[in-house]
């Protein structure tokens, strides 16, 4: 398929290119404000700092990380409906290191002080341990074990820092762990519009995907080359009314070799040749010449013209439906093939042409009809 034949494609089904991406659309805002309950999270950090430079920023994000951990551990369950997160994080200005802790639920008020307060236990936490610490070396600097056996302590700092700081000027009362509360919660996820935008692009694909995927299955002819190679004759005339009618009864004449008695109109699927025969009639007789219709039922087996004086239009059934259209083929002087865009199928006009061939008909040519 072309790229012409996929707008033509696209454009005959413009409705359901449209009307499904905008009918999603709404289906998914509407879903999502009435049935799917809000999100907000808020954000609540902890700089953490020591000016003496005792414990590095690495050593206090250590502490403050397995302090939250233990503080955040409920609503990290599977069936939780409040979810929390934390994490190292650096402020915009690069320079001071901060931990984070992002609490989402659908509650606006309950998201804002959860984080807050966990936040706030996270640094208290943090500070009890560095002035435990500092405790400690005040009153036996030399009780290594007292201070490795600690449960804030064990896992959190290495025995070699404090043996470095034990015994020696060092501090850990200027450890610092300051909470920046998060002053309000914001919605968390994708927006109703945002979801029904990304909703409105699946429809759209969707639908695309569906009509071409019909069309591959289908095979319409899309073109006058598509009856051309089909039949291997040439489309005498395209569309429907006065004018594709004069030039079908005049291309009739150019092709057909002798007097023109009568005129076979053979219909490729369903749509009949009706479209085709009162125009083709109205045409002959302008230039003169008396014409009439008449129909070829699918069972008759014997077709003829009563009448010499005129030309006589049969109007045929399908093949499908039966084989009077191929008798009427093989008495009428002229053959030819009706045609609509889009609605008859490829694979069908195949069918006519391997039948008439068959039959030994010499088609004179096709009418198409377009939309």
């Amino acid at each position: 398929m072309t790229l012409r034949d996929l707008i033509n494609l696209l454009r005959r089904h413009v409705k359901a290119v449209v009307v499904t991406p905008v009918v999603a659309f709404f289906i998914i805002v509407m879903l999502t404000v009435t049935v799917l309950p809000p999100a907000y999270k808020a954000t609540a950090t902890i700089t953490v700092s020591d000016p003496s430079g005792t414990v590095s920023t690495a050593n206090l994000l250590s502490v403050v990380n397995t302090i939250a951990t233990d503080e955040i551990a409920p609503y990290t369950v599977r069936d939780s409906k409040i979810k929390v997160t934390a994490k190292n994080s650096v402020a915009p200005s690069g320079g001071a290191q901060m931990f984070e802790v992002a609490v989402k639920c659908s509650d606006e008020q309950e998201c804002l002080g959860l984080a807050n307060d966990l936040a706030q236990s996270v640094a208290l936490k943090s500070a009890e341990v560095f002035q435990a610490l500092q405790e400690e070396d005040e009153a036996g600097r030399a009780d290594l074990g007292a201070l490795n056996n600690a449960d804030d302590v064990a896992g959190v700092l290495s025995g070699s820092l404090l043996q470095d700081t034990l015994g020696s000027d060092r501090t850990f009362e200027f450890c610092s762990f300051t909470v920046n509360n998060a002053v309000e919660a914001e919605p968390a996820g994708a927006g109703p519009l945002l979801l029904g935008a990304a909703a409105a692009i699946l429809g759209l694909l969707a639908a695309c995907a569906v009509i071409v995927f019909i069309d591959a299955v289908r095979k319409p002819i899309r073109g006058k080359d598509d009856v051309t190679y089909g039949l291997n004759v040439p489309v005498l005339s395209e569309g429907e009314g006065r004018a594709a009618a004069e030039q079908l009864w005049a291309n009739i004449q150019f092709r057909a070799s002798g007097t023109i008695e009568s005129i076979c109109l053979l219909p490729v699927g369903d749509e009949g040749t009706s479209w085709c025969a009162r125009h083709l009639v109205d045409a002959i007789e302008r230039t003169g010449v008396h014409a009439r219709i008449l129909s070829v039922e699918a069972d008759t087996n014997e077709v003829s013209s009563s009448d010499d004086s005129s030309v006589t239009v049969f109007e045929c059934e399908s093949l499908d439906r039966g084989m009077g259209a191929a008798y009427c083929a093989r008495e009428a002087s002229a053959t030819v093939v009706c045609a609509v865009l889009w609605r008859d199928s490829r694979p069908a006009l195949r069918t006519v042409a391997d039948e008439l061939e068959l039959a030994g008909v010499s088609v004179t040519g096709a009418a198409l009809r377009t939309d």
